[in-house]
């Protein structure tokens, strides 16, 4: 798969290109258009990077929430009971 870096490259290359002046405007139009696309795939591909990162890092969704409610409502926290 592509990376994102080499979308910016592409995107970055069009840009150059559609300012260039020995193309028509035509030209000039399909390359910025085209510079945009790159540069929206590459921020797709890092969204959906991170997404996968994200659901590694949290297989169920996001971190458990409950265990550490019950963890603090276990007796070894109630009041009082001050570990020395």
């Amino acid at each position: 798969m592509i990376s994102p870096t080499k979308c910016r490259k592409f995107a970055a290359k069009c840009k150059l290109l559609a300012l260039s002046s020995d193309i028509s405007a035509q030209r000039s139009l399909e390359q910025t258009i085209m510079a945009l696309n790159w540069a929206a795939l590459a921020d797709e591909i890092d969204r959906d990077n991170a997404r996968a990162a994200s659901a590694a890092f949290y297989p169920l969704g996001g971190p458990v929430v409950s265990s550490n409610l019950a963890c603090l409502t276990h007796p070894c926290h109630q009041a009082g009971d001050v570990a020395a």
